[in-house]
């Protein structure tokens, strides 16, 4: 059963209208309400830290290089990409590896420094 939610009460004006129109029709799933932060806080601490792959072999990688992680901005990246004339996979470095893994997935505060229970990450 779908829930409805009356949302008048939140509508002060046309443009609070159009807002809030586009955000009630533009969510992923049919009940996508918050879920309180307590519950997220529980689950969160249930959660393993990572995910083993035990059918492949352990690569320990070098920490990634400060220089490698050098920050830029997204309109930067994109104005100074460019599609290759060939499309040929290139061979990166272990610390390139590292570096590109930290960006996507590394750990970036402690639990202490988000004021959680647990450390966060990138994704």
């Amino acid at each position: 059963m779908q829930q409805t939610i009356d949302i008048t009460h939140a509508l002060a004006d046309d443009e609070g209208a159009l807002w809030e129109l586009f955000h009630m029709n533009s969510k992923t799933t049919r009940s996508d309400l918050f879920m309180p932060s307590d519950r997220m806080a529980e689950l969160m601490r249930q959660m393993p830290l990572s995910f083993a792959a035990l059918s492949r072999p352990l690569i320990r990688l070098p920490v990634p290089e400060p220089a490698l992680l050098e920050k830029r901005s997204l309109a930067d990246a994109m104005l100074n990409r460019a599609t290759p004339n060939n499309f040929v996979a290139p061979v990166i470095t272990q610390p390139e590896l590292a570096a590109l893994l930290f960006s996507c997935a590394g750990q970036n505060r402690t639990g202490a420094e988000a004021g959680a229970d647990r450390p966060f990450r990138v994704v």
